[in-house]
């Protein structure tokens, strides 16, 4: 083989080596992009849970609450409406 050959022999592997590294470089950048996108998706997930929950406690309680003043209600009547 050439002197010549061997340089551009040199050349190819080296330009192939930059290749796997740039796209290498650009899988790695877009697995984390893709990582920190999944946790912003679950922590949005985890607070709308946490909002419902909280959101569905109060309900509760407000028909607790609305429960007992209309068995209240139903007993005055009971009394006065003789």
């Amino acid at each position: 083989m050439a002197l010549n050959d061997l340089a551009q022999f040199g050349v190819a592997i080296f330009a192939v080596g930059c290749l796997a590294y740039v796209i290498t470089f650009v899988v790695k950048r877009f697995l984390d992009f893709q990582r920190r996108q999944e946790d912003n998706f679950n922590e949005i997930i985890k607070n709308h849970i946490h909002t419902d929950t909280e959101a569905k406690n109060k309900l509760e309680q407000s028909q607790l609450g609305l429960t007992k003043m209309i068995e209240q209600l139903i007993r005055f009547l009971e009394r006065n409406n003789k």
